[in-house]
């Protein structure tokens, strides 16, 4: 499946946990507390892939859940 995404220029988008958010390529989907300040808006987990045409297109963003600073 890989190569044949591969063949047709389609890359998969998927981030790590604790990346920062990049609205050009994830959509939040859901938010997760934290009583860290430092992590506030920076991605908590990628819940979908997403997928990019020829590394400009997007074709569907990774759907993630991001932190929410809590006191």
């Amino acid at each position: 499946l890989l190569q044949f995404l591969e063949n047709y220029g389609i890359e998969i988008v998927r981030h790590k946990p604790s990346s920062p958010f990049d609205p050009q390529v994830m959509k939040p989907v859901s938010k997760i507390p934290t009583s860290n300040k430092k992590l506030d808006g920076y991605m908590a987990e990628s819940l979908l892939v997403g997928f990019r045409l020829n590394h400009q297109r997007m074709l569907r963003p990774e759907n993630v859940s991001l932190y929410e600073f809590e006191e």
